[in-house]
């Protein structure tokens, strides 16, 4: 397990990470789902389309209902040496906490990751529109690549009905939606699937879960996999054969700080499996991620600042 601060600011939740696999896994899939039925989010169900299909375990650090002495202890578990006050200071370049960890192995090689981030940023919770957070905290759309194919787009009514997807705004706020992944990670490798997602939305929260959609990891049009990317004579990117790419969980969760005004916590948590085959086991993730986190928290402030 390993930390890392950097000074950084958040971001604007828009486009694809092809620099850090957060973004692009999340990012990439912009116009992906946003799902939910009202009140608690349910940790332990999908977004909407496996009520009883099991998800890797994502606790909040810091739930609903946290008096402010409880949320500045809960704070502190993740600060490690970070001092309080440059951690909690309102400016763009204050320190963010970054962690990503390996869970457990892969059958064909590569590992289980988890990465954590948390981070202040000062303004109104009710200036982040929950169907536009994932896009305000992953950054700007990503750049085309010549050769790679351009499916990263929500899926439309027809094809939801089709798949007896359920789908829509609810009266009380909250929604449920489907998308296509279309992500390139650093060039090594392309991921697509059908993501699915929900939102709740209270007085002083936002919460957004995500997760590859189990029934439809061998949907006939839109399959989970990942292909090895390589690159032809002419500079185009070329895709190698299917594999299967089934584990990738996400929560993003903004929350008030009690007794700060306009002080809000934001903590992402995201689960994924990294094939062998995308990095032939280089961490490259662990460097490329820190200043791709640290230019999205940066945007991400300055724009709920604005």
């Amino acid at each position: 397990m390993s930390l890392f601060f950097s000074r950084v600011s958040p971001v604007r939740l828009a486009g694809l990470l092809s620099v850090s696999m957060w973004m692009i896994l999340l990012a990439d899939c912009q116009s992906v789902s946003i799902a939910q039925t009202p009140g608690q989010l349910n940790q332990t169900a999908d977004a909407g389309d496996d009520a009883t299909a099991a998800l890797p375990e994502f606790q909040p650090t810091l739930p609903d209902g946290m008096k402010a002495d409880q949320q500045l202890q809960a704070i502190r578990s993740v600060l490690g040496n970070l001092e309080e006050e440059r951690f909690f200071k309102p400016s763009v370049v204050s320190p963010f906490v970054f962690k990503l960890e390996p869970l457990s192995k892969l059958e064909n090689g590569g590992q289980r990751q988890r990465l954590d981030v948390w981070f202040v940023a000062h303004g109104k919770l009710d200036d982040i529109e929950e169907k536009k957070m994932m896009d305000d905290l992953t950054g700007p759309e990503a750049k085309k690549t010549p050769g790679l194919p351009e499916v990263a787009r929500a899926l439309t009514e027809e094809e939801m009905k089709a798949r007896d997807l359920k789908f829509g705004d609810q009266p009380d706020g909250s929604g449920r939606s489907y998308g296509i992944m279309g992500a390139n990670i650093l060039d090594k490798a392309f991921v697509t699937g059908i993501t699915s997602s929900r939102y709740r939305k209270t007085d002083d929260s936002i919460e957004l879960f995500l997760r590859m959609s189990p029934s439809l990891f061998d949907d006939p049009d839109f399959p989970a996999r990942w292909h090895s990317i390589s690159k032809a004579d002419d500079g185009t990117f070329q895709l190698g054969k299917a594999n299967p790419y089934t584990d990738l969980a996400a929560l993003i969760k903004v929350t008030k700080l009690a007794g700060a005004e306009d002080g809000l916590f934001v903590e992402v948590h995201v689960v994924y499996a990294e094939p062998f085959g995308w990095f032939e086991g280089r961490n490259l993730l662990r460097s490329k991620l820190p200043p791709v986190l640290q230019d999205s928290v940066r945007k991400f402030r300055r724009k709920l600042a604005q």
